[in-house]
């Protein structure tokens, strides 16, 4: 293994999911809260279970980014340069994608409060294949006209000293003209 590279949260998009998330699942209690106190009970025989419904699901929506960002800490994704051919993206601990190093056009840092990470533009048109481990949805902005982005493949929450690493290890292994 040449390089090992794992996502980094930062900081401060964790505290502004976790505001938003405490603002919904507020809204989501005081919906309860509400509708339990001044409901009167012939109503809340007819409305109280969508009313539990709407009050649980404010909650749960916000809160469940938060949840995710939590459990990416604590099992992050993984880019990898295996040897001089190959690079692969490791989510949950499961095996995603390789594709040859030879493939890579360039790669670029996208840098945003919420949206930032590595995106990877592929050389065009190529005989190598791209393997693909279980879920194919990584491939929706490879196909013809399905998304307006200027990148290939998006790899979210990888942080910038991860790209100057990956970008300086393929300068480093072949003419990638990053």
């Amino acid at each position: 293994m040449i390089l090992k590279l794992t996502t980094s949260i930062n900081p401060e998009l964790k505290s502004r999911i976790l505001y938003n998330g405490t603002f919904f699942a507020l809204i989501g209690v005081l919906v309860l809260i509400g509708g339990g106190i001044f409901l009167p009970p012939k109503t809340l025989g007819s409305w109280g279970l969508p009313l539990f419904a709407a009050s649980f699901g404010s909650m749960a929506w916000g809160m469940i980014p938060y949840r995710r960002l939590c459990m990416l800490e604590k099992k992050p994704n993984l880019i990898c340069i295996t040897d001089e051919e190959t690079f692969q993206f490791h989510s949950k601990g499961k095996h995603i994608l390789s594709l040859p190093t030879s493939l890579i056009g360039f790669i670029t840092f996208r840098k945003g409060l919420q949206n930032y990470g590595i995106e990877l533009k592929l050389k065009r048109p190529t005989e190598q294949k791209i393997t693909v481990f279980g879920n194919r949805s990584i491939l929706k902005p490879l196909k013809k006209g399905a998304c307006p982005q200027t990148f290939d493949l998006f790899f979210p929450y990888f942080s910038e000293r991860a790209f100057k690493k990956l970008n300086e290890e393929l300068k480093n292994l072949k003419d990638v003209n990053l």
